[in-house]
């Protein structure tokens, strides 16, 4: 029986290889996470920091600025969400670094509190230092622990927030990193009753 010819697809005109559409493809997605970590870099980044507390308690928070690299910041504003039946926000203070003697704080409550199921409050730190924001904890966050969560012993705070240049008052989004608090105190059975129903 003769043996038949058998063509490899690379030899049969390269049909082996994937075309090259394809190629392209997959070198356009390999290089997403490197442009995206290129453009956070370029960005100054915002992170709050985590604290634990019993009903009752109040917590503290840190609120972590970083400015983007070569540049020099006039203001930071975040919003930060948090859960409005486990926590009612307190205050904003300073957070007794070397530079925040420069800086002035404010703090708005836009919802939260009683039977919201969502809080939320607006932060504001503007420097009056000629050298602009410095890295470091900017301010620091009070929140009063006002009832046991309902879907587990940890809270999540969510924030957004933009940075004002020193000059030019130009206004770019910040790259934010949440926050969280531990509810202690709170028994297993207690926390899935409440995310069962």
């Amino acid at each position: 029986m003769p043996a038949k010819n058998v063509m490899s697809r690379t030899e049969n005109g390269g049909k082996g290889r994937p075309p090259i559409a394809v190629v392209l493809v997959l070198l356009a997605l390999s290089a997403v996470p490197g442009v995206r970590a290129q453009n956070e870099e370029k960005r100054g980044r915002l992170s709050l920091g985590a604290d634990k507390g019993a009903k009752g308690d109040d917590v503290y928070i840190p609120v972590v600025f970083s400015p983007a690299a070569g540049t020099q910041t006039r203001a930071i504003t975040a919003e930060i969400e948090f859960p409005g039946r486990t926590l009612e926000f307190v205050e904003i203070r300073s957070s007794g670094s070397a530079d925040s003697a420069n800086l002035d704080l404010k703090a708005d409550t836009l919802s939260g509190g009683g039977s919201s199921e969502r809080g939320s409050v607006r932060i504001q730190v503007t420097t009056k230092s000629s050298e602009g924001i410095q890295s470091g904890v900017v301010a620091q966050l009070t929140f009063k622990v006002v009832a046991a969560p309902a879907t587990g012993p940890t809270v999540a705070l969510k924030a957004t927030g933009e940075a004002v240049a020193l000059k030019g008052l130009e206004k770019s989004s910040l790259v934010t990193n949440d926050g969280e608090i531990e509810i202690v105190g709170v028994p297993t059975l207690f926390a899935c009753f409440f995310y069962m129903h």
